[in-house]
């Protein structure tokens, strides 16, 4: 559950929960639940923290994109007539 790659995180607690279902003992386990709260806070913080960076990246291109092409370029005059 503390792995760094995704993909083992989301099989660790796929199997978990079919632990949990037949293990009455681990289930009831104040210690172990006490950590799987734990870990999810951590888990919860980290992604308040990716999404607030994810957002102050998107506010900053949003402000050079504006920046660079504002004003918008006037229209060209056609030069042939009809």
């Amino acid at each position: 559950m503390q792995s760094t790659n995704r993909d083992i995180r989301w099989r660790t607690a796929s199997d978990l929960a079919q632990v949990l279902r037949r293990d009455d003992a681990l289930a009831t386990d104040v210690g172990f639940g006490l950590k799987l709260a734990d870990l999810l806070q951590q888990a919860l913080a980290e992604q308040v923290r990716m999404e607030r960076t994810s957002a102050e990246q998107a506010a900053t291109a949003s402000r050079e994109t504006l920046a660079r092409d504002w004003p918008p370029p006037r229209p060209i005059a056609s030069t042939f007539s009809t």
